[in-house]
């Protein structure tokens, strides 16, 4: 007998209820974790305006890259990341810091306050499924001097945070440290992270103290750091956010073991459009643009007045477009961005390549420009003698091809000095005042002895001819040997300050095979392959 229309009613529709139920708590599951593969989105975190009260002020969301649409709540809960000195001492709230991990799905964040307090800066990492928190470290005592609010994990899993001293007194070449700490896996423990310091980002032009005082940090694919940030200063006599700048710190600038020396860094481009105004956050996308969220004050910083929330897309190094609208959920402010996407490329891969090397007399540069040569008003070589600190301009370049994106130039600066180290970048100016930077290049003068000309021909026959320049006259060693290291020829030339051209006709006895031309001047030797035909 088969069961009527009531009947089978009845008995589908629990299962159809639970299916149904299940889905949706899949569905909210899934809104629960960061999203990594769908493109769509980065994550903010929003601190409660009140900084006060029995709730918890600071809430993880999503925001739309293309639209700037704020998510709801992540973990669908506020976290409590506040801090203080004593139990009688009121909290500090919230978190200006944001790291996302793509490998376990968790958020990391850092308390922003407690400088000078002696007692250090906690980081914690949300796991916004289970809606749990965790505190895996606490800077260590020699960092509580600094406000740290610059926050990413990199595309292999490890955390870096960038601090500022709160102090401007405070000696420069220590004013800017970059932090590293684990981030202690998928399930972490009270206290598990490793905090180390690497060491401090240069106290050069447009990067002393507080010209790096607040902003953001985020990773490309290849484990560069790219570094938003803002300046704080007084102008007229009123503390206000000033330049707005990109910078990048090169993967293999990074230290891989703790230290306090000073860490390379490149001033990639001027953001005029956002000056004036403080970063709070960065993040890229997978195409490789960058996001800015930043707070534009309507007067001084000190006290806050009240401020225009906005966020900011850069997909050409130098320029941006404003998102909007960008509105801020009720009470909330914006404090920082994150993202677990690591492009291949950043900012359309805009790129000024320069390499050079000294050469009879001049160090000689070249520098090749991809996607950006057009509209270019002028390129600025630009030198410094003290260590990659003050640079002037020693020349310009008038840009030739500029209906094509990509094109070589070249530049000799005859004014060289031996025994000196030069520093070199270019700054590449658009007629609509926009303007970049090329990496920084050292060209070592201090070598006593240079090749001129490589041994030629090589492979020889019966004689060669080798080009050397002396940094002052200095007797010159000859020497060539055989693969065995047995010594087949050594002779010695007077050598005069400058380019000594050297020639060896006696070879023809020498059997076929792999020889080794040593030349050496002073306390110096400089070495070439040669093989016998």
């Amino acid at each position: 007998m088969k069961p009527n229309r009531l009947e089978l009613k009845m008995k589908v529709w629990p299962a159809l209820s639970l299916l149904i139920a299940l889905q949706m708590l899949a569905i909210k599951s899934q809104a629960q974790v960061p999203d990594c593969s769908s493109g769509t989105v980065m994550y903010g975190v929003f601190n409660d305006v009140g900084g006060s009260g029995v709730n918890a002020p600071s809430e993880i969301r999503s925001i739309n890259y293309l639209t700037g649409a704020i998510g709801a709540q992540m973990g669908s809960t506020s976290y409590m990341i506040r801090k203080r000195r004593t139990s009688s001492d009121p909290y500090f709230y919230g978190s200006s810091s944001l790291g996302v991990d793509f490998i376990t799905n968790r958020f990391y964040l850092c308390t922003q306050m407690g400088s000078g307090y002696g007692m250090g800066k906690d980081i914690y990492t949300i796991n916004t499924l289970t809606a749990t928190l965790t505190r895996i470290g606490t800077t260590p005592a020699s960092l509580d001097d600094y406000h740290i609010v610059k926050m990413a994990v990199s595309p292999t899993g490890v955390g870096y945070m960038i601090g500022v001293h709160r102090q401007q007194s405070a000696a420069g070449a220590t004013f800017n440290p970059l932090i590293r700490f684990t981030t202690c896996g998928g399930v972490p423990g009270l206290g598990c992270s490793t905090i180390e310091l690497l060491g401090y980002l240069p106290d050069a032009p447009g990067m002393s103290k507080w010209d790096l005082f607040n902003g953001d940090l985020a990773f490309d694919n290849a484990g560069n750091l790219y570094y938003m940030s803002s300046a704080f200063g007084d102008v007229g006599g009123t503390n206000k956010y000033t330049d707005a700048r990109l910078f990048r710190v090169n993967a293999g600038d990074i230290p891989a073991v703790a230290g306090t020396g000073v860490i390379p860094m490149t001033l990639l481009a001027d953001y005029n459009m956002i000056d004036s105004t403080v970063v709070v956050g960065t993040a890229l996308d997978p195409s490789g643009s960058i996001y800015v969220s930043t707070r534009r004050f309507n007067g001084p910083t000190n006290p806050n007045p009240p401020y225009t929330a906005e966020l900011w897309r850069s997909s050409t190094l130098g320029s941006g477009t404003q998102i909007i609208p960008y509105t801020m959920p009720s009470g909330l402010t914006p404090a920082d961005l994150a993202s677990c996407y690591f492009p291949v490329v950043v900012l359309d891969g805009i790129n000024i390549d320069l390499t050079g090397k000294y050469f009879n007399g001049e160090n000689r540069l070249s520098w090749k420009v991809n996607n950006n040569n057009k509209g270019v008003q002028r390129y600025e070589v630009q030198r410094s003698d003290d260590f990659s600190m003050n640079y002037s301009t020693i020349g310009t370049v008038d840009p030739i091809n500029t209906d094509q994106a990509n094109q070589t130039y070249t530049f000799n600066d005859p004014n060289q000095d031996f025994g000196s180290k030069k520093f070199y970048r270019i700054r590449e100016v658009y007629s609509d005042g926009r303007s970049f930077y090329s990496k920084v290049l050292q060209i070592n003068n201090t070598e006593i002895i240079h090749f001129i000309n490589k041994p030629k021909p090589n492979p020889f026959i019966n004689e060669i001819n080798v080009a050397i320049e002396l940094l002052k006259a200095n007797p010159i060693q000859l020497r060539i040997s055989d693969a065995s290291g047995r010594i087949a020829l050594q002779k010695t030339y007077t050598g005069i300050k400058g380019v000594n051209n050297l020639y060896i006709n006696d070879l023809g006895n020498f059997k076929p095979g792999i020889y080794f031309l040593e030349i050496t001047s002073g306390s110096e030797t400089i070495h070439e392959k040669i093989v016998k035909r």
